[in-house]
């Protein structure tokens, strides 16, 4: 386990001289993204009392993960880059500079990155906390928390435990030593009821049709799949339905194409592969600009 007592140390003067700060995830957030973004703001109010802003660049699409926000009361906003520009001080959480899915460009020098994926080169950052031995960034934030003995509430541990969670899908993908221990560690503090609610979110009809319309489409050759979904309004539903393929019916490689805008965008999943590009076809969105997790 890294030092998290001296890394926080490290944050908080990389934050000295206060200033407005904006903490960013990745376009388009994923559980993962948003707990970890809760989490550094919570930490942050209680040792620094430093204010900040959580923002993000595209959109939360899944109905959880509208629902997390909801039922936590979670203050996330969405920004633009001149909107970005005014903060002194960005933090990014489950994302980097440099990379395309997220708000700032390679240029804009970030203080603070937390991150468990790859590095990327290009990005630019006074403090990286970067493990990409870790199955989610939930779990280095829950880390922080606990070395530096940080109060928790019943909202950021039920945002961090789904975070963790859903990002290592149930500890069957990806996952670490880690991210077992500090979801043991945080589950005396989380809601079950909240957990629940968010879990089963309803659903929105027209999520529903995106649904239908790939089975529908899908053709199946061997162990591969592919389906041409057309233009949709929804792009969160391409990734659940490959999901689908994927655990439910044992296809190796799902192949698919959707537009919400010119151009359309090409998607691969294979089952055989880990980390991003076995994550519903998160590496393939980025290297487009749209977004980071559904």
């Amino acid at each position: 386990m890294i030092d998290a007592t001296g890394k926080l140390a490290e944050i908080v003067k990389t934050l000295s001289g206060g200033g407005r700060l904006l903490i960013l995830t990745h376009n388009n957030p994923d559980p993962d993204s948003i707990a970890a973004a809760f989490a550094l703001r919570h930490i942050l109010s209680f040792v620094t009392k430093m204010k900040s802003k959580l923002g993000y660049g595209g959109t939360i699409g899944r109905a959880e993960n509208r629902a997390m926000v909801k039922l936590l009361r979670i203050p996330f906003y969405p920004m633009t880059a001149p909107m970005a520009s005014r903060f002194k001080h960005i933090a990014i959480v489950d994302a980097q500079p440099g990379a395309k899915n997220v708000l700032v460009t390679r240029k804009t020098e970030c203080d603070i990155v937390i991150d468990h994926h790859i590095p990327v080169k290009a990005g630019r950052s006074k403090f990286k906390d970067l493990r990409q031995h870790y199955g989610s960034t939930s779990t280095i934030l829950t880390e922080y928390i606990k070395e530096n003995q940080i109060p928790l509430n019943a909202r950021v541990a039920t945002a961090l435990f789904y975070g963790i969670r859903t990002d290592v899908d149930d500890l069957g993908r990806g996952s670490s030593d880690y991210d077992f221990k500090m979801m043991h560690y945080l589950f005396p503090f989380v809601s079950l009821k909240w957990l629940k609610r968010i879990e089963n979110a309803p659903i929105p009809i027209h999520y529903l049709r995106h649904y239908t319309e790939g089975l529908t489409k899908a053709a199946i050759y061997k162990d591969v799949v592919t389906a041409d979904l057309g233009t949709i309004t929804s792009p969160e539903a391409v990734a659940e339905l490959a999901a689908f393929f994927i655990e439910n019916r044992g296809h190796a490689v799902v192949v698919g194409l959707w537009a919400k805008r010119k151009p359309p965008v090409f998607f691969h999943q294979d089952k055989k592969k880990n980390d991003e590009r076995r994550d519903s076809g998160r590496s393939t969105r980025r290297e487009k600009g749209i977004g980071g997790g559904p």
